[in-house]
């Protein structure tokens, strides 16, 4: 008779938590997903997940170079600003709104008129929005990613002119909340194209 006592085995059923990825390596993949996936999906998931979200459109401009922002004039010509290139630190000091080191805004510029005989007078007009108190602040704006891409008109928070005319600035985060479709984003105003394009019928010349 043996008088030790008996031995238990007990199996945990604890599923293992998988070691963290190194960050390089959550990039890396992240670049290869198209930006809507990255946007809608990824950002949302997770404090870290965003930070790389962000981190990867920042590090890879050429994301973004889809993307572009029409203001559409009141006599029948629209102008067509393409994303160029994130703000500098040193362009976000110079207006007092860094984030703590983040980009804010998002350069849209190498002005697009069509139809193109009406190329003088919309960019005139333009030099004359440029120049008003109020600038581009109140414009509705379409926005649209890729030639195929919904086109969706909306009020941009935040929106100012270049220095001289050259473009307008951006705050990026904003504009791809509202134009993926997240939810629960305040400040800033989305309408139908419908309500839209009577707003931009009777804004003042």
């Amino acid at each position: 008779m043996n008088d030790s006592p008996t031995a238990t085995t007990t199996t945990s059923t604890a599923t293992p938590r998988n070691p963290p990825l190194p960050e390089e390596l959550y990039l890396q993949i992240l670049s290869h997903l198209p930006l809507p996936t990255l946007w809608r999906t990824i950002h949302p998931a997770s404090p870290l997940l965003a930070r790389l979200a962000e981190d990867t459109l920042t590090r890879t401009p050429l994301f973004l170079s889809k993307l572009t922002v029409a203001h559409a004039l009141d006599f029948g010509a629209t102008l067509t600003f393409c994303f160029l290139r994130f703000a500098s630190p040193q362009e976000e000091e110079e207006e007092e709104e860094e984030q703590g080191g983040a980009c804010v805004h998002a350069l849209f510029g190498a002005c697009l008129v069509a139809p193109l005989g009406l190329y003088a007078p919309a960019v005139e007009r333009w030099r004359e929005l440029c120049t008003r108190g109020s600038g581009v602040a109140g414009l509705a704006w379409r926005v649209q990613w890729g030639y195929e891409g919904e086109v969706k008109v909306l009020w941009l928070k935040g929106a100012r002119v270049a220095a001289e005319g050259r473009g307008v600035w951006v705050e990026w985060r904003g504009l791809l909340d509202l134009y993926f479709g997240r939810e629960g984003v305040t400040g800033h105003v989305e309408q139908s194209s419908a309500a839209a394009g009577a707003a931009v019928a009777a804004a003042p010349a």
